[in-house]
């Protein structure tokens, strides 16, 4: 097997063939910013004790993915656990799949709900703050009043967005949660799949 990719700034190896476009008459570079890196998976032979580059870690992981049932600890280059969870979707059934791509939404949406949450909170918190600031401010001083008050209305502002995502997180648990109870899927996978646990899912069952 062939393994061809585009790429730059990779360190040159034995199994390596490093390609770029040039004249057909002149041999001349076309462009030195666009190489193909084709490795040749066959003389790829290093053990995994002697993976030394992040580049070696990858071509192990690639060359012997059919017979590695988990990522192996020692295989740790930058994004490689990417490619072990496309491989374990890859093997997953339809139902499986569906499941996951649900799951992983609602990861997505929790996390873009707890971002939307945290830029409310700083922004009512600074509104509060000013506020609170300025009115303490003229007690105590304006300058400790408005420090203290943005430290206030940051507070409140953060705790209130903070439950509101949590409820919304929840609700959204909760739903996929019903779905998969419909399927009759086991209640350990559903709570794996929610983050709820298994006495919730028994009790909205």
């Amino acid at each position: 097997m062939v393994l061809c990719i585009i790429a730059t700034g990779i360190t040159r190896v034995p199994e390596m063939w490093l390609i770029c476009l040039c004249d057909r008459y002149t041999g001349k570079i076309f462009y030195d910013k666009l190489n193909f890196i084709c490795i040749e998976m066959i003389k790829f032979v290093k053990r995994k004790d002697e993976l030394d580059v992040p580049l070696d870690q990858w071509l192990y992981a690639l060359k012997h993915a059919p017979e590695l049932e988990e990522q192996p600890s020692f295989l740790k280059a930058p994004e490689i656990d990417h490619f072990f969870d496309l491989a374990r979707y890859a093997n997953f059934t339809e139902g499986e799949r569906t499941m996951y791509r649900t799951a992983q939404q609602v990861r997505w949406d929790n996390q873009n709900a707890l971002d939307f949450a945290k830029d409310k909170a700083e922004e009512k918190g600074h509104k509060l703050g000013l506020e609170k600031g300025l009115e303490q401010g003229r007690e105590q001083g304006r300058e400790q009043g408005i420090e203290q008050g943005i430290e206030l209305g940051l507070e409140q502002g953060r705790e209130e967005e903070r439950v509101k995502a949590e409820n919304e997180k929840r609700e959204m648990a909760v739903k996929l949660a019903l779905e998969m109870l419909k399927d009759d899927e086991p209640l350990e996978k559903i709570s794996r799949y929610t983050q709820l646990s298994v006495e919730e899912i028994e009790a909205i069952a």
